[in-house]
């Protein structure tokens, strides 16, 4: 609601003072006495914005879709010779479902930006800053939920869920980044014992994005609103963060350990 007021005041006249504005939102949204903590949630959240670095390998993984965004391990073993690229689900009647999904992740070059191993270390640093600051957002807020009246919590508690959802969505791009660079650098490593020590990172990525799906799953289920898009219909809802979650584990059980195998023939 307040994303459409702010847009209203700023368009319409007369001319009003838009941080007053929000003043008189938040108060109206939460009462007056939680109002200047969701103030300084909504602060974080503008600071934190600010750290998003565009770029076509995130706008088409995983912040298209969030945390429930698959993980590919690189090496093909698969002995079918087939791309690694698996199919996003979707429903077959969305208009663009998972089509607009790319799943394998990878840089998508263009002569007009520097090279994907090039860019993924700033844009991890900066992943990162977005990431604690939005969080700091989130817990201000969830101190402040006592303080909001019993007929305004339940839209401030879809305010901290959708903080929370966005949150999630970060940490799955910083973590699918680095699964990325690892698996890059994976494919290239001749040395054993460094080959080992970069599927033990591996794992790591693997186990921190399943309790990143297994977070969000309460969000979703408690706002429909969440995980939805209308030309791809919903694609972070609890059956995708579940079919995220098991996919994962197979990469972990099947593909990892695999690899981990082959490396002591």
């Amino acid at each position: 609601m307040a994303i459409a007021d702010k847009p209203k005041w700023s368009f319409w006249g007369p001319t009003v003072d838009l941080y007053k504005k929000l003043e008189e939102i938040a108060n109206r949204d939460f009462g007056k006495e939680a109002a200047s903590e969701f103030l300084k949630g909504w602060h974080l959240w503008s600071k934190a914005i600010l750290y998003y670095v565009p770029s076509n390998e995130d706008q088409y993984g995983p912040f298209r879709c969030g945390p429930s965004y698959p993980l590919i391990f690189h090496p093909n073993i698969t002995r079918t010779m087939a791309s690694k690229e698996i199919p996003f689900p979707s429903a077959p009647y969305a208009y663009n479902g998972g089509g607009i999904i790319n799943t394998f992740y990878q840089p998508f070059e263009n002569e007009q930006q520097t090279p994907g191993p090039l860019r993924a270390g700033v844009e991890l640093t900066e992943l990162k800053k977005m990431y604690h600051i939005w969080s700091d957002g989130v817990s201000v807020m969830e101190k402040a939920i006592q303080q909001v009246p019993a007929n305004k919590r339940a839209y401030a508690k879809r305010t901290i869920g959708l903080g929370i959802f966005i949150r999630n969505s970060i940490l799955t791009a910083i973590n699918t980044k680095k699964w990325s660079v690892l698996n890059r650098k994976l494919l290239a490593e001749s040395n054993r014992s460094k080959a080992l020590k970069l599927l033990n990172e591996l794992e790591i990525i693997v186990k921190n994005e399943i309790q990143n799906a297994e977070n969000t799953i309460p969000v979703v289920n408690a706002d429909s609103r969440l995980g939805w898009e209308p030309s791809m219909e919903y694609v972070t809802d609890k059956w995708h963060l579940e079919w995220k979650i098991k996919q994962v584990k197979n990469v972990l059980e099947n593909e990892v350990s695999v690899y981990r195998k082959m490396l002591k023939i």
